[in-house]
């Protein structure tokens, strides 16, 4: 009740690690100069927070961004924070105080923008996507059962997937394509007979959705024969795939969410399959594995998306 969605907790242990490190760094460099480190400490604590603070009104509006690109933006907007309210509490005047605010973000921006694009970049190019914009990193389903058998009443077609979808999901803002053909999305899955595709660490997956940064922050959804074995396990992958499709529209796709997406939507998944009676154990195995990067903020919007 006090705090339903987490968001406060997140802004504060940022606020509080700002303050922390600010008022190290602050202590550091009064001490140097000969000054009081009593004055460096409590100076440096208010400015780190205000750079905490201001990371979390940042960071979520740059999501969508590559690596290098959000490294920059949040690099900046944090450093900015920090030099401005730092100047001002030294006696500068504002003008004065957004000058050295503006230094402070054009250094922090580009060592954010290295840091952030090879972060950015590694985690887009394990995910099949370009290492600077991200354009083809995919999420995957893995299958808790190889079974491909045709469940009844369905059709593994393009056209019985787009009216499956219409019927239960309506619209969805930001899918680029459909597929439900055999179709992959890249070199890095495989199949051998058109019925079970693997993903490059030798896993079966029943849905796939590309993300597309050159198509509007789009992406495309693969489903599988396997997806198709009973319509609650197609409403299942259909819903799961379109959980990062929504994602992905919303700016949480950049390299800090790829495992914090898997870890909302799974835990999500597995829940929703023990109340329909389905497979879970494989996917409450997948849960405990990004469990660690469970955050609230993605959490909050899922009943929202679900809706």
């Amino acid at each position: 009740m006090v705090d339903p969605d987490g968001e406060f907790v997140i802004t504060l242990t940022a606020v509080l690690m700002g303050a922390g490190f600010g008022s190290l760094s602050g202590a550091i460099m009064a001490a140097e100069a000969g000054l009081d480190h009593r004055e460096g400490l409590w100076k440096g604590a208010i400015s780190g927070a205000v750079g905490g603070a201001l990371s979390q009104i940042v960071t979520p509006g740059v999501g969508a961004l590559s690596g290098a690109k959000a490294g920059a933006i949040n690099g900046a907007s944090v450093a900015f924070g920090s030099s401005f309210t730092g100047s001002l509490l030294n006696g500068e005047n504002i003008g004065d105080s957004f000058v050295n605010g503006l230094k402070g973000a054009a250094i922090s921006g580009g060592i954010g923008g290295i840091m952030g694009g090879v972060s950015g970049g590694v985690s887009a190019s394990r995910h099949g996507g370009k290492f600077w914009t991200g354009d083809g990193a995919t999420f995957d389903l893995v299958a808790t059962s190889n079974s491909t058998k045709i469940g009844e009443d369905l059709e593994y077609s393009n056209e019985y997937a787009k009216i499956f979808s219409d019927e239960r999901f309506g619209k969805i803002d930001k899918l680029h394509e459909l597929y439900a053909n055999g179709t992959l999305p890249n070199d890095s899955y495989s199949t051998l007979d058109g019925n079970i595709v693997w993903n490059s660490k030798g896993e079966s997956v029943l849905g796939v959705t590309k993300y597309h940064a050159n198509f509007d922050n789009k992406s495309s959804v693969y489903l599988f024969k396997g997806a198709f074995t009973s319509k609650k396990m197609l409403h299942l992958t259909m819903q799961h795939e379109y959980l990062h499709v929504k994602f992905n529209a919303m700016g949480y796709f950049g390299a800090n969410y790829h495992n914090m997406q898997h870890s909302s939507i799974y835990r999500w998944h597995y829940n929703q399959a023990k109340q329909w009676n389905l497979p879970s154990a494989g996917l409450k195995n997948k849960m405990l594995d990004y469990r660690s990067y469970n955050n609230p903020k993605l959490d909050k919007f899922l009943p929202k998306i679900l809706n």
